[in-house]
């Protein structure tokens, strides 16, 4: 049993304990829901609300009025960095991107003028890219590079002329995707290798803008909205690099768009909102490759889509705006194991949001998008480590 009780604090101001009526410890509360400021408190690994009064409000991401969103994730084995729609996190303004540090969520400079979609790390810097034009007051064309031993941002190159949704790096080269054309007065169309001193054309170019790209093994994929490549070859939603041009994967997929790519029980993985391969066998929103062909994985995903893979202890983590209303085993996030969906970790939560996100690293699986409760706290950003949920 607990007790819950308000005193004043040397300042005046009023300040909310919880103490153990068993042991007769008392501790203040200072948990609060990013949405509305209540109070909660954590009794057996559940933070519970335990006064309904609004005290404090927004802490966590937000944009002043609603919660925020993240777009993406990124851990350059120090620090976890969070880039998305946010104008604040934990009272410290926060200009559509953040880095976590043992303090807690901090401001990286002034932030940027846009929205933050795509964030890589290559070993020594960390590349941000999206329709922003600035960042910390530097004009950077849609990519900017930070450097962690300065706490700097600085431009990449010229950068490129239009909006950046997604980036990787594959061990030598960065890669960029969106639907830009130029870079400075060169041309760059779509997807773009960054070569440590200029921007430069991968492929041949598609016909609908790409929307992720995806290294393994070699090879280079991307997956988006795109029927044919830039010389007008059938090339459906997914293609890899071959040589100065792009192939289809398979028979491709046949309709709408691929979101993200993964790679998991030794296939190749797709997740977006599709529902069929280029055959026209159906393929619900989620997609494994074998023997030459796109086959749904198990019973697939019944409405919204897939934002998010990434394959860890043998599951495949699938993140979206998928929920259990429309009959899937999950609100956002579920795995796979290769015969069912189960429901990941506890406490119970709930991720009825969209733009997720999932990231791999050090035996962890981070979450982020517009989320909502995790055991009863609001939040942007999760943690699943030996099977328990944190918020972040």
């Amino acid at each position: 049993m607990g007790f819950l009780y308000a005193k004043r604090n040397a300042a005046g101001g009023l300040e909310c304990h919880a103490g153990n009526k068993s042991t007769g410890a008392v501790f203040p509360c200072k948990r609060r829901s990013p949405n509305t400021g209540q109070i909660y408190l954590r009794d057996n690994g559940f933070w519970l609300n335990i006064i309904g009064q609004k005290l404090a409000a927004f802490y966590g991401f937000h944009t002043g009025t609603y919660r925020g969103s993240i777009y993406a994730l990124c851990h350059d084995g120090t620090y976890l960095y969070a880039g998305g729609f946010f104008y604040g996190v934990e009272g410290n303004n926060a200009l559509y991107i953040a880095m976590l540090d043992d303090d807690g969520w901090q401001c990286m400079g002034a932030g940027a003028n846009d929205f933050v979609y795509a964030l890589c790390h290559d070993g020594t810097y960390l590349y941000a890219a999206g329709p922003f034009t600035q960042m910390d007051g530097i004009s950077v064309n849609h990519i900017a590079k930070w450097n962690p031993a300065t706490s700097t941002w600085s431009a990449v190159g010229d950068g490129l002329n239009n909006t950046i949704y997604a980036l990787c790096h594959d061990g030598t080269y960065l890669y960029a995707a969106g639907s830009f054309t130029y870079s400075g007065s060169s041309p760059v169309k779509q997807v773009a290798r960054w070569t440590g001193s200029s921007w430069q054309q991968v492929g041949n170019g598609f016909n609908y803008n790409p929307k992720c790209l995806f290294a393994q093994s070699g090879n280079l994929y991307v997956g988006g909205h795109f029927e044919f490549d830039g010389d007008s070859n059938p090339v459906k939603r997914i293609a890899v690099l071959n040589g100065s041009s792009w192939q289809q994967v398979g028979n491709g997929i046949g309709d709408n768009w691929v979101q993200c790519i993964g790679y998991h029980d030794s296939k190749l993985c797709v997740g977006g909102y599709f529902i069929t391969n280029g055959d026209g066998t159906s393929c619900l929103r989620l997609a494994e490759y074998t023997g030459g062909v796109w086959s749904q994985i198990g019973g697939g995903i019944n409405y919204g889509g897939v934002q998010g893979l990434t394959s860890y202890n043998g599951l495949l983590y699938v993140a979206g705006d998928f929920d259990i209303s429309h009959g899937d085993v999950a609100d956002g996030l579920m795995t796979w194991d290769g015969s069912l969906f189960a429901d990941p970790g506890s406490p119970p939560r709930s991720f009825p949001g969209d733009e997720y996100v999932v990231l791999l690293y050090d035996n962890a699986v981070y979450v982020g998008g517009q989320m909502r409760m995790i055991g009863g706290y609001t939040t942007c950003v999760a943690k699943l480590a030996d099977e328990i949920w944190s918020a972040i």
